[in-house]
Parts: C-alpha cells; sequence; structure tokens
C-alpha cells in the first residue's frame, strides 16, 4: 500500500514517537550507531509530505509510535498504538533485552515487522500467537536522496566494500571477513572496512575507512567500490546492505536473517538458519566462503549489469506505508472503542 495519506487534508494527523524514554532497555554502547532509528528519523523528516506531524506532547497525539517499549503514562492514556518491530535478540547473553520489546509488541494495535524474518523469529522463538492482532511487514529502505549511484570506475579486480558500525560485535564476523580477505580474495582484489574497527592488519589488500557519521562521505566510499560484502550472522534487516543496495552494488553474502530479502542482486554464502536461541556467533566454512566468491567472480559482469538495471527500494513509498499503518491503526481503535 503506498498511497500517500493526507496530503490533501488542511488538517494534519497528529503522532506521538515515545521512543527512547528512561524505561526502554538501555543502549548498547558497542553499537556506535546513533540512539534515534534512520527510520523514526525519516518519518519525522518527511511527514509534512503525507499530511501528518509529530507532536512535542502524547496527550496531543492522535497515535503513538514506538521503535522500543511504551512507557506507563503512555499505557495510561489509552492511544492507538503502533509498535515498530527490529529483530529479535537469539544470543543468549541478550535474550533478557527481548522481554519488554515483546511486552510492548503484545500491548500495540498494530505491529510493523522490519522484514518476514523478524516477524517469523518473534513468532517461533516465542511460540507467540500475535493473530489476529494487525501485523504489518514493511521491508527496511534507506533514502534515496542520500545514498545512490555515482559513476563507477571499471576494473580487471575488484574492490570490495565491508560495512558496520563497530565491527568489535561478535555477529558482524570480522575474523571470516580477515579470512575473507587472507584467503578467498584474488590477489589484485581490495577490501574497504567501513566502521569502528581496532584490529585491521597491516596489508596492501584492506583499507579502513574508520567510523564514519557523514552519510554524503559514507556514499562516496561504497560507490567507490565494486562490490559489497556482508557476512553478519541472523541480522533482521541491514541497513548497510541496503545502502549498497541503493548504490547498485552486487552482494556477497551470509545467507541467514533477514538479509536475503534485502538484497537485489548478489550471490549467497551457505550459513546457519536454525530459528533458536544460541550462544555463540557459528563461522562460516572457506570453502562455502571459496564456492561463492568463484561463483561471484565468474558471473560478476552479468551480476553488475543487473545491480545496475534495478531501481532502489522506493523510501518514500516504504515511509508511505508506515503512515498508512497508523492511519488505520487511529480509525479501528475508534471502531473498537465505539463498540465497547
Amino acid at each position: 500500500m503506498t498511497t500517500l495519506i493526507g496530503v490533501n487534508s488542511m488538517r494534519k494527523t497528529r503522532v506521538y514517537d515515545c521512543s527512547n524514554s528512561v524505561e526502554r532497555p538501555p543502549h548498547r554502547s558497542e553499537s556506535r550507531g546513533p540512539q534515534e532509528n534512520d527510520i523514526m528519523r525519516g518519518l519525522k523528516k518527511y511527514c509534512g509530505a503525507f499530511g501528518w506531524e509529530f507532536v512535542d506532547q502524547p496527550q496531543d497525539a492522535e497515535v503513538i509510535i514506538t521503535n522500543d517499549v511504551y512507557p506507563k503514562h503512555i499505557l495510561a492514556l489509552n492511544k492507538p498504538m503502533v509498535k515498530r518491530m527490529d529483530g529479535v535478540y537469539w544470543d543468549n547473553r541478550l535474550k533478557e533485552r527481548n522481554e519488554p520489546l515483546n511486552t510492548a509488541a503484545l500491548a500495540s494495535d498494530s505491529i510493523i515487522f522490519i522484514s518476514e524474518y523478524s516477524k517469523r523469529s518473534f513468532v517461533e522463538l516465542y511460540k507467540t500467537s500475535i493473530f489476529p492482532k494487525p501485523c504489518h511487514v514493511i521491508p527496511n529502505c534507506v533514502d534515496d536522496s542520500v545514498y545512490f549511484p555515482l559513476p563507477k570506475r571499471v576494473s580487471g579486480f575488484i574492490t570490495w566494500i565491508a560495512s558496520a558500525s563497530n565491527w568489535s560485535r561478535e555477529e558482524k564476523r570480522f575474523e571470516d571477513l580477515m579470512v575473507f580477505a587472507d584467503v578467498v580474495m584474488d590477489k589484485g582484489d581490495t577490501l574497504v572496512i567501513i566502521g569502528q574497527c581496532d584490529n585491521v592488519p597491516d596489508t596492501i589488500k584492506i583499507w579502513p575507512a574508520g567510523y564514519v557519521d557523514d552519510e554524503t562521505e559514507v556514499n562516496k566510499i561504497l560507490n567507490s567500490g565494486h562490490a559489497f560484502i556482508n557476512l553478519s550472522y541472523r541480522d533482521p534487516a541491514p541497513k548497510v546492505v541496503c545502502q549498497a543496495v541503493n548504490c547498485k552494488l552486487p552482494i556477497l553474502y551470509a545467507n541467514s536473517g533477514g538479509t536475503p530479502e534485502m538484497v537485489n542482486v548478489g550471490v549467497p554464502i551457505r550459513d546457519n538458519n536454525e530459528m533458536v536461541f544460541e550462544d555463540r556467533v557459528p563461522r562460516l566454512k572457506l570453502k562455502d566462503m571459496r564456492a561463492a566468491y568463484i561463483d561471484f567472480r565468474s558471473n560478476y559482469r552479468i551480476l553488475r549489469e543487473k545491480s545496475n538495471s534495478r531501481k532502489p527500494c522506493g523510501y518514500m513509498e516504504m515511509l508511505s506505508e508506515y503512515f498508512w499503518v497508523m492511519h488505520n491503526t487511529i480509525y479501528e481503535h475508534k471502531v473498537k472503542d465505539e463498540a465497547e
């Protein structure tokens, strides 16, 4: 559903974002990412184009949205509530962080999942029946006015780009990335690493770009490459993959989590897909990385041409779907109240 809601309306529909309250689970310091979610920031930036406005007080809102939890004073208002549901923590060490997020989802009038994998992991890991509660899958996109293709230099070798906010996070599989660079890549290939990383080997094959908070610069670095590699384990919807897709880079990726849903053109590396809680991140097998690399390298010209012909994801259409869900939630909540 991509209809722009309320664009021609004189009165804007009012929404309040209660994310990042003191009652939410603490922000993971090692993530290095911004505390405000990118999609929530985009909703606020472009809300006027859809006939909406974000208000400063929850009492003034017609609907409440959260990226994490609902504080107690919000629950007491009996307002329509929409929960944006990220991925479920599958790591047993982080499992307790799921509890307040799951509670918020079950208290919501509508839930927005960021991928089919995100929805499936919530239902299967917690054996939770969330139906007939309205559930929507709205795949993540990035702003195509920020991330877009630039002219690329054609070469016989490949400059690979890998990106994460902080490579110390185990699920990003930095060790496997180093094996890829050292053992799998052709000698003439280069790997550029975006993100905080303290253990990059001193080699001409690897160039660390460091943590980059300027999105214009990130877009330039992405476009300096010929291909993107993402080895993340069970990521529900990696925004770095969405960025690479917008820059029309073919992608070599670990085939787990929601990553396959994000990739337009690429080659998967065999990975574990069991829907269970785990204590550790399994390593990728060298033979599987080699096989996928050979496939990618052999078909690189075709992959590049396919990437160049694909349109980027519709960022404004994605935002429109969020506003449509909120609009519908207001209506359904009103009908429910009148029935009671």
